[in-house]
Formats: structure tokens, C-alpha cells, sequence
């Protein structure tokens, strides 16, 4: 692979992972489950409507951290003159992003926090959670994905994907001056 199409091709994913992490840290804030209630009844649902995705699965906050962490690696992989750059750091982006990807997925799966409560009693929780109505004591209640959970999850899987393509960071170029060496990144 030539020395420019490896620069652009590691710009591209290092630019898809940024853009991912932001996407994630904001996501996360999104509604990620909708649930109602039909009739509705106070005593066997405290909080109807809408859930997001901190508030239904409090293990996002991990996930957060992640992407916060991935940022921090590409700002010092690209900081100017390249003192920064961490060690291993592409491996270090694949495996956090691979762990993202199993908390999401994780989560995704799992049954909202507000309203586990439900099925607490009767045991008969299905599975998946989202779907079909369910019949409650002469109530329905239906729960669904709203769309901060998938836009996650596309957020973590093109992370995932853009770290492991990733050809690498940018080289580091030696510069002859009159006061020695110097080096930098090259762009």
C-alpha cells in the first residue's frame, strides 16, 4: 500500500471513529424505549412513556467512557509533533470499541430498568422485550425500541469496523534543522 493511500485511509477511519464516539456520547442520551400502558394504571407502572438509554441501562455510562477515551487517543495521535501518541493505540481503539459493541448489544437485549418491575412478579417475561402487546391482570402494555438504540448500536459497530480496517496512525516524519532533529506527524 502506497504512503498516500494509507494516510487517507487512516484519516478516513480515524475520522469514522471520531464522529462515531461523538454519536455514541450523544445517543446515549436519546429515548431508547417507549412503553404504554392500556388502560393505564398507576399502581403497576411508575413511569410510562418514554426511557433513555442512561436512564434504562445505567451500564451505558461504560460505554460513554469509551468513546470519551477514543477521543482522547485520536486528538493525541494527531496532536502537533506527535509527543503524544500512545503506544498501541489502534489496538487499543478495536478493543474498546469491541467492548462497546457487547455492552450495547448487551443492552439492546436486556429489559429497560423502569419497567423490569413488571415482570418481577409474574416471571414471565418475553424475550425479546419489544414486539407484540402484552396481557396484564385486563391491561395491555406494550414496549418498543425507540430510535436512540439503534443509532448506538450502527455508532458502535462502524467504530468497531473503522478500527480494525485502520491501516494505523500516521507516520511520524524526522525533520533536519539547525537545532537537531525534530519530529512530526506527517499529514
Amino acid at each position: 500500500m502506497r504512503a498516500g493511500t494509507r494516510e487517507r485511509l487512516t484519516g478516513a477511519c480515524d475520522t469514522l471513529i471520531a464522529v462515531a464516539a461523538v454519536l455514541v456520547i450523544v445517543a446515549v442520551h436519546w429515548p431508547w424505549a417507549r412503553a404504554t400502558l392500556t388502560p393505564p394504571e398507576p399502581d403497576v407502572m411508575q413511569s410510562p412513556g418514554q426511557a433513555t438509554g442512561l436512564c434504562a441501562h445505567p451500564s451505558l455510562w461504560a460505554v460513554t467512557a469509551i468513546a470519551v477515551l477514543h477521543l482522547a487517543l485520536l486528538l493525541a495521535r494527531y496532536y502537533p509533533g506527535g509527543r503524544l501518541r500512545v503506544p498501541g493505540d489502534g489496538v487499543l481503539l478495536a478493543l474498546g470499541s469491541c467492548l462497546a459493541c457487547l455492552v450495547i448489544a448487551g443492552d439492546i437485549l436486556a429489559m429497560p430498568a423502569p419497567w423490569a418491575g413488571i415482570y418481577a412478579i409474574s416471571d414471565n417475561a418475553p424475550f425479546p422485550w419489544w414486539g407484540k402487546p402484552e396481557l396484564l391482570d385486563g391491561t395491555t402494555l406494550a414496549m418498543t425500541i425507540s430510535y436512540g438504540a439503534p443509532v448506538v448500536a450502527a455508532a458502535a459497530l462502524t467504530s468497531l469496523i473503522s478500527a480494525v480496517a485502520s491501516p494505523g496512525p500516521p507516520a511520524i516524519v524526522l525533520y533536519r534543522h539547525s537545532g537537531g532533529l525534530q519530529e512530526t506527524a506527517a499529514d
